[in-house]
């Protein structure tokens, strides 16, 4: 895991976003499911599913409005490991394993499940390691084609440094055939 998480009352939170993000990735690492008991703008409560497990943390909002403090915390799971965590998103995988795929496009699902599971200890549906490779090369796709936006100022460049010579950029349209 690339950072252990750990709690302690007492813990301040920039805002309830940030919260409820740092429990989504505590549960892919602890491999449990939490539930949200209450959710709201002042106040965020988590119990963790499984019915005999004590574990529970309570936050509320501080007198700023925005930020949050873990007020009760009760760290402690008697429950099993949850291997096919609801919490491993595609917009999780595929930050994950974006720069494998960008430096592989042609990378297989299959490895990916195999790191997914090495790594982090998770096992999801071919589907979504798909959707998330499919994510990762869309974010690459998007890369290369920002590039071409500074062309223009590339020729630019050359002709201010290099005087006499002459640099012609002619526009090509791109067809879509698929």
């Amino acid at each position: 895991m690339d950072d252990e998480i750990k709690f302690s009352v007492g813990q301040t939170f920039d805002n309830r976003v940030v919260l409820r993000d740092i429990l989504k990735k505590y549960t892919i690492q602890e491999g449990v499911a939490l539930e949200r008991i209450k959710n709201d703008h002042i106040r965020q409560t988590y119990k963790c599913i499984t019915l005999d497990c004590p574990w529970r943390a309570h936050s509320s909002c501080m007198v700023d409005k925005t930020t949050f403090m873990l007020k009760t915390l009760m760290d402690r799971h008697e429950c099993h490991r949850v291997y096919n965590n609801k919490e491993a998103r595609v917009k999780w995988i595929a930050s994950k394993f974006e720069t494998l795929v960008k430096s592989n496009p042609n990378i297989s699902v299959k490895l990916i499940s195999d790191l997914l599971r090495e790594k982090f200890n998770v096992e999801v549906d071919i589907k979504r390691l798909y959707r998330a490779k499919h994510r990762a090369l869309k974010g690459l796709r998007e890369d290369h084609t920002n590039c071409f936006q500074y062309l223009r100022q590339y020729t630019y460049t050359l002709n201010q440094t290099n005087p006499r010579t002459t640099i012609h950029l002619y526009p090509i349209a791109i067809v879509n055939l698929s």
